[in-house]
């Protein structure tokens, strides 16, 4: 729906100043703005999301507390670090390369951190909940000889990837939004179809870059962290940017709600009865 690079002079630059930045980086209180993690107590904000230690793991968590409701949902992954420059390169990948990066080539005037691409379907039944823990190197769980859930599942695309584009997104990628249903297994009866993105500071998050957030060029509804290089979703309208973080919605006279939120260790997506 979208499209979504420091140059290699900035992540020198990152290297050779790290005895002044990681120690900083390291303490999550210290002026309240510090990672690794990614964490900003004033939006307020927290997610796993780091460029500057690639060997901590991510646990992506999937959970449908319902007794009678199936979750399925395509998630929607964008590019997770700001590396300097919003072009044609990101950090080693040269995604200009048509052969080696289509899914970013085959739309005309694409930009390096607007783009978005989906996933294939994931399918989670009643009083179920799964997980999937990275392993170093890994961001986001997209390669199918890396770790899956207990039934199989990964970020599997649903476009033919080549191995550049399925290394990119495990390096680089990250889980931004989902967009799905909900089904009655019995029935077939979808309850619900929708779409909600990861929170940023909630509804009422920054519109405009605000603390350690500074402007994606090119991109006026991305902003990335200073320290961790995350790039986020503005809280403003239109496409993913406008979707809230979760759904109440009723069926055969219950209450229900779909969220997805990140903590510093885990991202989650929850469905459950309220």
């Amino acid at each position: 729906m979208k499209k979504t690079i420091l140059l290699m002079f900035g992540l020198f630059m990152l290297i050779a100043c790290s005895e002044d930045v990681v120690p900083e980086a390291t303490d999550v209180t210290k002026d309240g703005f510090n990672a690794p993690p990614t964490f900003d107590p004033v939006i307020p904000y927290e997610s796993p999301y780091h460029i500057l230690t690639p060997d901590d793991s991510i646990t992506y968590i999937f959970i449908n507390n319902t007794t009678d409701l199936e979750l399925r949902f395509n998630p929607i992954i964008q590019l997770c670090y700001y590396d300097g420059a919003n072009d044609l390169n990101h950090w080693t990948h040269n995604l200009a390369v048509t052969t080696n990066y289509p899914i970013f080539t085959f739309v005309p005037g694409w930009k390096e951190y607007d783009h978005t691409v989906a996933s294939e379907m994931m399918y989670f039944p009643p009083l179920t909940t799964e997980t999937i823990t990275t392993i170093p190197g890994m961001n986001l769980p997209a390669d199918p000889t890396g770790p899956t859930t207990a039934t199989g599942q990964y970020f599997s695309f649903s476009v033919p990837m080549t191995s550049n584009e399925i290394d990119l997104y495990t390096q680089y990628g990250k889980l931004a939004a989902i967009e799905g249903m909900v089904i009655d297994p019995i029935t077939n009866v979808t309850t619900l179809s929708t779409a909600i993105r990861f929170p940023f500071g909630g509804p009422t998050g920054p519109t405009s870059p605000t603390g350690p957030w500074l402007p994606v060029p090119s991109a006026p509804n991305l902003v990335y962290h200073q320290i961790t290089l995350e790039v986020c979703m503005l809280n403003v309208a239109g496409g993913w940017y406008g979707l809230p973080s979760e759904r109440i919605f009723g069926y055969n006279s219950k209450n229900y709600k779909w969220s997805a939120y990140t903590t510093l260790s885990e991202v989650v997506v929850v469905l459950e009865e309220i």
